[in-house]
């Protein structure tokens, strides 16, 4: 039962996270809550995993954007005998 629910809560987020993190989260939980009633500390501790790995994959998404930025810019271009 807490594998298929933690499967469930995957696909969700692999789904629903690029679109918006917090509907995926209130998803997730909701069916978390009805698939493992009883075990409330099992289901926190699926939760914070998924919030671990959506803070992990959110400041992965951001040094690339960084990188990318920084690689984009043609700093060369910009030295001062270049300027008119």
């Amino acid at each position: 039962m807490i594998e298929y629910a933690q499967e469930i809560l995957a696909r969700l987020a692999t789904e629903l996270q690029p679109l918006v993190p917090a509907i995926a989260m209130t998803v997730s939980a909701s069916i978390l809550l009805i698939a493992v009633p009883d075990n409330i500390i099992t289901m926190s501790r699926v939760m914070v995993n998924y919030l671990r790995g959506l803070r992990e994959r959110t400041s992965s998404r951001k040094r690339q954007w960084q990188r990318a930025i920084a690689n984009f810019i043609p700093w060369r271009m910009t030295s001062s005998k270049n300027m008119v």
